[in-house]
């Protein structure tokens, strides 16, 4: 499918940052240029600025990213995306690059500008076109599918609340006992041995 946009420029670094910011790649340079300047890219941002800066973009395309791989989770929840903005977490510095190559695969595989316009099928395809890309683009987006699960899953910004998709009551959710045990609990011992190893 053809596309009639141009292509976004990078932005301009001075020679100084640009060495800074290859020194923090390092290693990855090297490997990068074989493999589809994926690395280069990240360490250099080589990629617009608004997917760093624009909050709006980047609510949009998360929620729907959140959504498209836990599959019955709810785009309006409060917490769904916070776990790309903790510090805690490594992926916080290539949160606007993750945002920026799901619209790049939306736009080249599908003439769409925003990840987040896609339908469930399109989204579910741009994610398997980036799991099979190069070996820097499948960490990224593993880690991004790994933190979303424990996001979702874990309720780790939420003791209490837990997760229904899983039928995770939370902290405070605590069962009655009926729902805790089996009635006659008994039945599931090991029969009883004597002093000489018989059956009693």
């Amino acid at each position: 499918m053809s596309s009639t946009h141009t292509p976004q420029s990078a932005p301009n670094v001075s020679r100084r940052e640009a060495v800074r910011r290859m020194a923090v790649v390092g290693a990855g340079l090297t490997a990068g240029l074989a493999a589809g300047c994926t690395p280069l890219r990240i360490g250099l941002a080589m990629y617009p600025h608004r997917y760093d800066t624009d909050p709006d973009i980047g609510n949009r395309v998360l929620r729907a990213f959140v959504t498209t791989v836990i599959p019955g989770a709810r785009a309006t929840t409060p917490d769904l995306i916070r776990v790309y903005e903790d510090d805690y977490y490594p992926l916080t510095p290539y949160r606007g690059y993750l945002i920026y190559d799901l619209c790049e695969r939306a736009d080249r595989l599908f003439d769409t500008k925003l990840f987040s316009d896609l339908d469930a099928g399109q989204r579910i395809r741009i994610l398997q076109d980036a799991l099979s890309a190069d070996k820097t683009t499948r960490r990224l987006y593993e880690g991004a599918i790994f933190l979303a699960q424990i996001s979702c899953y874990a309720g780790i910004y939420d003791d209490a609340g837990g997760c229904e998709l899983i039928d995770f009551h939370g902290a405070s959710g605590i069962l009655p006992l009926a729902e805790q045990t089996y009635p006659a609990p008994e039945r599931y011992f090991a029969r009883r041995l004597t002093a000489d190893g018989n059956y009693a």
